[in-house]
């Protein structure tokens, strides 16, 4: 008679019998198996206990991958690193080309001979690379001599003014990587403002000066800058919008006013830019 031994086929430890449903369990990996014949089953010896084997082979090469894909990563990385440092350098080290026409002729051109020139039609900017305070300084002293003076706001690293035709200048310079950025526009070209017909605008008291520009106009949110506005058109206009009811949560300073309406659900921003221009900016809250 051909006694079956009661070793797991699948892990080798020892099968537990389920007399009631003639089946062999293995309790470390789950296998089972149907007992056919009971009598021809008996217990093994004692023995310890073996766990199922792991498959090391797989595990491996789960592991080598992993660490291929890792590798793959910081190389991706160290490369595009390298590649953001290289053209840095390389911008950093181009000779700009001062332009003869345009808004180019109506500012000094920089001492520093690299940098990045955006030459447009209604703007012109350059960013300077290796400039410092000394240059940023004498830079300004001479917009100055051109007659960049009105209006000037001036602090330790950036200044901004406009000259009698209403061109607006700044000049900033970043120490962090002493780069000197030059920016000067086109005046705004301004026409009749219809208040009323701004949905945005419909809390707010219509400006002394009908003369503006709309920038940016939907049922929510608008933007507009006014002209012929003096800085006292602008601080009575402050006092307009209060008697309007945004007087809450309110900042202010000497060309600036931020506010909420009363209700909380619009929130104004008001800016005297200069050259009798100021700018208004309300947006509805969600």
């Amino acid at each position: 008679m051909e006694i079956k031994e009661l070793e797991c086929k699948s892990c080798g430890a020892n099968m537990e019998i389920d007399y009631k449903k003639n089946v062999l369990v293995c309790p470390y990996c789950g296998a089972r198996e149907i007992i056919v014949d009971p009598e021809k089953v008996r217990e093994p010896e004692q023995k310890k206990p073996v766990k199922a084997k792991k498959n090391k082979k797989g595990l491996m090469i789960v592991i080598a991958v992993l660490i291929g894909l890792a590798a793959l990563l910081i190389i991706a990385v160290a490369t595009y690193s390298i590649t953001s440092t290289v053209k840095e350098e390389k911008r950093q080290h181009t000779a700009y080309t001062w332009p003869t026409t345009g808004l180019a002729t109506m500012i000094p051109k920089p001492k520093e001979e690299f940098g990045e020139i955006y030459d447009y039609n209604d703007s012109f900017s350059i960013e300077v690379f290796g400039s410092s305070m000394d240059s940023f300084r004498n830079y300004v002293d001479k917009c100055k001599e051109l007659g960049f003076t009105i209006d000037e706001k001036s602090y330790n690293t950036s200044y901004r003014a406009y000259n009698e035709e209403g061109y607006p200048l700044e000049v900033y310079y970043s120490s962090y990587d002493g780069s000197l950025d030059i920016d000067i526009e086109q005046p705004l070209k301004m026409s009749t403002i219809y208040w009323s017909y701004i949905d945005a605008f419909q809390l707010l008291p219509a400006p002394e000066s009908d003369q503006g520009k709309i920038d940016y106009e939907t049922e929510e949110y608008a933007t507009a800058h006014i002209g012929n506005t003096t800085k006292e058109d602008y601080l009575a206009y402050i006092k307009a919008c209060k008697e309007a009811g945004f007087t809450e949560e309110t900042i202010n300073g000497d060309d600036y006013y931020y506010a909420y309406h009363k209700s909380k659900n619009w929130s104004l921003r008001l800016e005297y830019e200069g050259f009798n221009i100021m700018r208004v900016e309300t947006n509805q809250r969600d």
